[in-house]
């Protein structure tokens, strides 16, 4: 009877676990798109034109607005990497943050590491590894035909 006991108790604890995972689960998640829908209306109320991409300055700029909105979120950021995201945004370097790359940045920043994100960034290293391969067997190639027509 006390195995019985025992595991009806261990059970009982066993799911009451699983439904808080579930719960904080679904709490991140919410919290996740409502970030994400602020996120767009914040980038909204600064693209006048409404061409869906900013200069990094302008949001620079709004950084105090961001700051505010990611408090009354109750999200925890560093004021650093804050600081620093309107750069790591800026995927081609040229000094215009697009819509969907500033939600997902904000996002991203705000996020606890998920094993999808770890996933997303060994992607796109393996993509990036790819390309310079290739790029280095092209090379390879074009040097040995310059060689070739010089020799």
């Amino acid at each position: 009877i006390n195995g019985l006991l025992v595991a009806l108790i261990n059970e009982s604890i066993l799911e009451k676990n699983q439904a808080r995972i579930e719960s904080e689960r679904i709490e991140r998640e919410l919290k996740r798109k409502k970030l994400q829908q602020k996120c767009g209306e914040l980038f909204d109320s600064l693209d006048v034109h409404r061409n869906r991409a900013l200069r990094q300055s302008v949001l620079q700029a709004a950084s105090p607005r961001l700051a505010a909105l990611l408090v009354s979120l109750g999200i925890n950021f560093h004021n650093k990497d804050l600081d620093q995201i309107f750069y790591v945004m800026d995927f081609e370097d040229t000094g215009i943050i697009e819509r969907s790359e500033f939600v997902q940045g904000v996002v991203d920043l705000s996020d606890q590491v998920r094993p999808m994100s770890i996933m997303e960034v060994h992607y796109q290293v393996t993509r990036c590894a790819s390309k310079i391969e290739d790029t280095d067997l092209k090379t390879e190639s074009v040097l040995k035909g310059l060689e070739e027509q010089r020799g």
